[in-house]
């Protein structure tokens, strides 16, 4: 039987119960006692109780006049094939969904990765070759107009398809999907609570963890370790820390470089959830900080505040970074940010090609989960990032992160 989660308060509730209908004196205190679900009137399924037949209906009400959407995944599965399916462990790799109007779900997958699928909302279609696309096609068959995922949908599979379903009009809603998932569910920010808050726990102990003379990969590996430990499901994507001048690179990959006094240390990372992702970083000094090192965590940290303060539904994205910009302006670091000053977070940990962008018009609505993450980098120097994920909301944001954002000066 497989394990699955349960609020603490539905389970004492159930407990409860039959403790009243046996009798509590018939269980000794110390005892351990094995309840099946059955017993307790709970049931397992893949997606956790996810409401995936209203997921399905909210697509087809946006996206009109269509007979089926089809998301077919590569060896890079498509975020939005585990959002309509709920499934919370697995690869799957070339999978399938077939939606049809109003809330019909069917998914197509390979045999390995049938126990993960088992029990969820939908219909299950189990295959033993690795490719399932010509048994897709066959379901097809007599649709007129499919909608498919083409921001995800591999262009050889894509020309499979049109080769044979040559009268079919396929209908690109890459961004309506994006759409539909960059306002979260209550559901889904819960789960991202949770991967927030163990990640939130681990940012606290990094202090602890460094030592002069250990390699960014020693760290990037004490991170990780404490990220699973800690709850996380899988990470929720490579764990980037950099030393020294290396802190320069917003991207660098952990390497060989050893700690030493009076370094910046940037560490991002993240875990994930139930597939829902995590996303913060943290910026230290190894040793006393020196005034030109104060002077840019001061200047990032205003930043942030800036955009914290501008963000709420209504607001648009593209100010939100001008805010950003022009505090760094003022301080002497025009230019010295060369990203955004966040991006949408979720399934994916750039989630819904959604960004926080002085170029970019993104409206801001309730429910939206964005990370705020201004930065100074300076060449040969080193740099400084904070990063906190939040959700919009009516008259503010909420945040999801929670880690100590001051200097931390970690001194031995």
């Amino acid at each position: 039987m497989n394990a699955v989660e349960i609020s603490c308060v539905k389970y004492e509730g159930k407990r409860s119960k039959i403790f009243i209908s046996y009798g509590r004196p018939f269980f000794p205190s110390n005892m351990l006692i094995y309840i099946p679900f059955w017993c307790c009137g709970i049931s397992q399924s893949a997606n956790g109780g996810v409401h995936i037949k209203a997921r399905v209906r909210k697509a087809f009400k946006a996206i009109k006049g269509v007979d089926a959407i089809l998301l077919q995944n590569s060896n890079h599965p498509d975020a939005s094939f585990f959002y309509f399916t709920g499934i919370s462990e697995g690869l799957f790799e070339f999978a399938s969904v077939i939606m049809r109007p109003p809330s019909n779900i069917e998914l197509v997958t390979y045999e390995l990765e049938k126990e993960a699928a088992v029990g969820g909302d939908y219909k299950l279609t189990v295959h033993k070759s690795r490719d399932g696309l010509p048994l897709v096609i066959k379901k097809l068959k007599g649709f007129k107009r499919i909608a498919i995922n083409a921001a995800e949908l591999k262009l050889a599979s894509f020309r499979r398809l049109e080769k044979a379903l040559p009268k079919v009009k396929w209908v690109d809603i890459s961004q309506k999907l994006n759409e539909l998932r960059l306002v979260k569910g209550e559901d889904e920010i819960e789960l991202m609570r949770k991967a927030c808050r163990l990640t939130s726990r681990v940012a606290e102990e990094i202090p602890a963890m460094a030592r002069e003379g250990m390699s960014e990969k020693e760290l990037a590996a004490d991170i990780t370790r404490e990220l699973l430990i800690k709850g996380a499901s899988k990470l929720a994507f490579d764990t980037i820390v950099c030393f020294g001048a290396n802190a320069a690179v917003p991207h660098h990959f952990p390497d060989d470089s050893k700690l030493k006094e009076g370094q910046f240390i940037i560490c991002d990372f993240g875990g994930a959830v139930g597939r829902y992702c995590a996303d913060i970083t943290r910026s230290f000094v190894f040793g006393n900080a020196s005034d030109k090192q104060k002077k840019i965590y001061t200047t990032v940290q205003k930043a942030q505040q800036a955009a914290l303060d501008a963000i709420h539904a209504g607001a648009n994205g593209r100010d939100v970074h001008k805010k950003v910009e022009a505090v760094l302006a003022r301080n002497g670091f025009a230019g010295k940010m060369p990203h955004s000053t966040g991006h949408a977070l979720g399934i994916d940990v750039h989630d819904c090609a959604a960004r926080l962008h002085g170029e970019i018009d993104q409206p801001l609505k309730n429910g939206m989960v964005f990370t705020v993450e201004p930065g100074v980098y300076i060449k040969g120097f080193g740099g400084v990032r904070i990063e906190d994920d939040i959700v919009v909301r009516r008259k503010g944001f909420e945040f999801l992160t929670d880690a100590n954002r001051d200097l931390i000066e970690i001194v031995r």
